[in-house]
């Protein structure tokens, strides 16, 4: 993910297992199971990649579903996967980062799944996503876990940590509702 300061045309992501992961269909049917019952309302995905997730996390009783991610490339795969049919049309794509929304734009849910880890000033990024919320608003995260972990893959796609519960509290004052392991 990209600082205030890059414009996210610029922006490129460096995994290359987003195309490997996109069929992962049986945890992607898991943690949706996990994650939908905190979607209502508006919703923002951050860093939706090709948008391999949305299929999951979409429903039709929702107010507004919008996907964003600042990799042009990835914003085209998107839109491609939309284009036949495997995102559907209601899901809004915006090329940019969370400071390309308006500042006064408020979400119910804000979710990120697997991209935390790819943004240097995480603490930014989470009061950032906090202040975006509505009140009773839900931020969901989901991140590779132990940082003892790290390894020369979690390097290679882009990744400056993984985490643990600590790591979430000391982020920010908010502190979290729930807290798991997932898998």
């Amino acid at each position: 993910m990209t600082s205030d300061a890059t414009p996210a045309s610029e922006f490129e992501y460096v995994g290359k297992e987003l195309e490997l992961f996109q069929v992962a269909e049986n945890w992607k049917r898991y943690f949706a199971r996990r994650v939908r019952p905190y979607l209502n309302g508006r919703v923002l995905e951050v860093g939706a990649g090709i948008g391999a997730n949305v299929p999951y996390l979409y429903r039709e009783d929702l107010e507004q579903f919008i996907s964003l991610e600042p990799d042009l490339q990835l914003c085209e795969q998107y839109r491609k996967r939309q284009a036949e049919g495997l995102i559907p049309e209601a899901c809004e794509l915006i090329e940019g980062t969370l400071a390309t929304i308006p500042s006064d734009e408020r979400f119910d849910s804000i979710v990120y799944l697997d991209v935390l880890e790819h943004i240097e000033d995480d603490r930014d990024e989470f009061s950032r996503a906090f202040g975006r919320l509505q009140p009773g608003g839900h931020l969901i995260i989901l991140c590779p876990a132990h940082n003892w972990l790290f390894s020369p893959f979690d390097k290679a796609i882009g990744h400056f940590r993984r985490y643990n519960k600590r790591m979430y509290r000391q982020l920010s004052d908010q502190q979290p509702v729930r807290s798991e392991y997932l898998d």
